[in-house]
């Protein structure tokens, strides 16, 4: 319909428009990627120059996602993460999910499952994504192996069980669990420091290390994380060790062995 002015206006008499969305989308579908690891033998993406296209950007850029989530967040609306590839595959994926979030977005995320690990999932869970979607094409190994010739059967059937226990209470979690949980609801706000106070004092060795490694990771992609530990091994790996006794420093501050 058209008014004086040559514009279209979308009506919701004329075009069935849901009156909550008459302001606004109630979803936004995002081509967030167009690379992508399933190598599907029947993809449309596959079998197009539509990658070939889109080579100079295969990823969406960090300034366009937050641009759209500044849009959508007031409105509640749906950010739905596909693309011509896999959403995992975007190397700040779970960060730009976390700030979709908390500007009020809500999120499906349409994925294959093959690049999640226990943290990334913990991290996603925590922040209140709306919807993980596994876009699966087989129901038993051997079909999948078929159509989806990049990925693992195995990998996939321990996502989704990794995926399920998000739904559990803290009760039901291992301390390791319990632990990764806590350090991804603290990275949700995207903190420059990170405190842990003895973050494996109650943890068997292997959950300890694992632990441990999680911080190491979140060292190296630019957090400051400051540990009180009573644990010589892990004072080790630190760059940096200050001892106290009784409250006082009792050695001088000074770089760990290499």
């Amino acid at each position: 319909m058209s008014n004086e002015s040559g514009k279209i206006e979308h009506t919701q008499d004329r075009y069935g428009i849901r009156p909550e969305a008459q302001d606004f989308p109630m979803m936004v579908v995002m081509s967030f990627v167009y690379v992508c690891n399933a190598r599907c033998p029947n993809c449309p993406y596959t079998n197009s120059n539509i990658r070939e296209d889109y080579r100079d950007r295969p990823l969406m850029r960090e300034d366009t996602f937050k641009l759209i989530a500044d849009e959508c967040g007031p409105h509640h609306a749906w950010l739905r993460l596909s693309g011509g590839g896999e959403p995992m595959l975007h190397p700040q994926a779970v960060e730009l999910i976390e700030y979709a979030k908390a500007k009020g977005c809500k999120i499906g995320l349409i994925t294959n499952g093959s690049r999640f690990d226990e943290t990334s999932l913990a991290r996603l869970l925590a922040c209140g994504t709306d919807m993980i979607e596994f876009s699966v094409d087989a129901g038993d190994p051997v079909t999948y192996e078929r159509v989806r010739p990049g990925l693992d059967w195995e990998r996939l059937v321990r996502t989704v069980g990794l995926a399920e226990r998000g739904q559990h209470l803290p009760s039901q979690l291992s301390g390791g669990e319990r632990q990764r949980v806590a350090i991804a609801r603290a990275m949700v706000t995207e903190p420059a420091v990170i405190l842990a106070d003895e973050p494996t004092g109650n943890l068997d060795s292997r959950s300890g290390a694992e632990i441990l490694e999680l911080f190491l990771a979140l060292h190296r992609a630019g957090r400051t994380i400051v540990i009180v530990t009573h644990n010589p091994e892990i004072a080790r790996v630190c760059q940096r060790t200050i001892h106290l006794r009784d409250g006082r420093v009792a050695a001088a501050p000074g770089a760990a062995p290499e």
